[in-house]
């Protein structure tokens, strides 16, 4: 077209992050901060007791939740839960028991 200053992105242009950004949306699913307690607390590969450990954290760490799910109960300091919380650096799931939140189903973080 005369006068368009504009080129073709060519193949690898990803329509879809653009169409988002250009109407208001986040293309990058967000995640939510928290901190964990306690020391040599395990993430396991899935929301069970008997799952793979994919790494243990040493002390209290920050981490990014990116989505949460029910899976075995586990039970520490008096109190049982069975909301796990898939953690996006660690590639793996933690008991909620360990997040240091009040709440048993973290708010606002979603149901993976």
């Amino acid at each position: 077209m005369p006068g368009n200053d504009h080129t073709d992105p060519g193949p690898n242009w990803n329509w879809t992050y653009y169409l988002q950004l250009v109407n208001g949306g986040n293309p990058n699913p967000p995640t939510h901060n928290f901190t964990t307690y306690g020391s040599g607390v395990r993430v396991r590969s899935d929301a069970k007791l008997t799952a793979s450990i994919v790494t243990t954290l040493p002390g209290p760490t920050q981490v990014f939740v990116s989505c949460q799910k029910q899976g075995d109960p586990v039970t520490a300091e008096g109190t049982t839960n069975n909301w796990w919380s898939k953690l996006r650096d660690q590639g793996g799931y933690i008991t909620n028991i360990y997040i240091d939140h009040p709440a048993a189903q973290l708010p606002g973080v979603p149901i993976c």
